[in-house]
């Protein structure tokens, strides 16, 4: 878990989620000799749920659809450039 923080600190993600994955498979060596099992399955729900929701985040967000029409082509005939010069 300190290393998933860790990872989420700088903004990495993909290694957070791996680390997050890993710990599960720890827990499951663990029970039942060091966690109890039902302590193992609460804390494996917990950071499959993390595991999800930094997988969602993690996707790039889909920019909405624009309509092209000419209506929002429309200029007034003239463009502005760099340097303030218009060009008809």
């Amino acid at each position: 878990m300190n290393a998933a923080a860790g990872h989420l600190s700088a903004n990495r993600t993909a290694q957070a989620i791996l680390s997050l994955e890993s710990f599960g498979r720890y827990l499951g060596a663990l029970s039942p000799a060091k966690v109890s099992e039902a302590s193992a399955a609460d804390l494996q729900e917990f950071t499959a749920e993390i595991v999800s929701l930094l997988e969602d985040s993690s996707k790039p967000a889909v920019p909405s659809a624009i309509p092209c029409r000419p209506s929002n082509l429309e200029f007034g005939g003239v463009f502005p450039v760099a340097g303030g010069r218009v060009l008809p």
